[in-house]
């Protein structure tokens, strides 16, 4: 189908159909990142690739290390693809370790019995 027919069919959605198709076009572009990871990870360069080439182009280019290892994908570079891919896990884990313990971020914890203005309440009493 054309990109013109496309447009066209998609001016004649409804607003939720469209969101609906918004929001499928975003799946397959993070299936074909999850791709594009796996196969870098695995040395598949030519599964990296073909996963790459199913990114859609709807989404502007990945950056920092997402972005990085593409380009190396695209460059057919796997050494340089599996060290960003590296570099996206230790990334990926950075940012669970800070959104899933949040006292690391000077939050106090649910436990605290700390006194004053602002303390969380001793929900052990």
């Amino acid at each position: 189908m054309s990109s013109k027919v496309q447009e066209m069919a998609i001016v004649k959605m409804s607003p939720a159909e469209r969101g609906l198709a918004e929001w499928k076009k975003l799946q397959d572009h993070q299936t074909a990142l999850k791709g594009v990871e796996a196969a870098v990870k695995n040395g598949d360069i030519a599964k990296a690739q073909e996963a790459a080439a199913k990114l859609s182009s709807s989404y502007p280019e990945p950056l920092g290390t997402v972005g990085k290892m593409i380009q190396a994908v695209r460059k057919v570079d796997i050494q340089a693809a599996q060290l960003a891919a590296t570099e996206v896990e230790i990334e990926r884990a950075s940012r669970a370790s800070k959104t899933s313990n949040p006292a690391a971020e000077g939050y106090g914890s649910a436990t605290s019995t700390e006194k004053g203005s602002g303390a969380l309440l001793d929900v052990k009493a």
